[in-house]
């Protein structure tokens, strides 16, 4: 996988580094460990153009981010020692 000058700088703006003079070895250095991730995980990351993480380029669909178990306040409650209305009365730490 070929590392251009944008990609670079995207990774560096993401990692918060800045790309000194060694920025060529470094993108050297990157495509070495993905063409050896590659070979670990049997992909081949050749045919693949780069993947970006918005979600809106995913191509696998996202289920809707929905509550489905709501907390209980009575069941979160039931187990402390000292309980006044929905708070856990606690001792007091600091005087006055």
């Amino acid at each position: 996988m070929k590392i251009d000058d944008a990609q670079m700088a995207k990774l560096a703006d993401a990692a918060r580094i800045g790309l000194g003079p060694d920025a060529g070895a470094l993108a050297r250095d990157l495509e070495q460990i993905a063409a050896y991730a590659s070979v670990i995980t049997g992909d081949d990351s050749t045919r693949s153009p780069a993947q970006s993480s918005d979600a809106q380029n995913l191509s696998a669909p996202l289920r809707p981010d929905v509550v489905t178990n709501a907390p209980n306040a009575e069941a979160l409650l039931a187990g402390a020692p000292d309980v006044k209305g929905t708070y856990i009365r606690v001792p007091r730490t600091v005087e006055e």
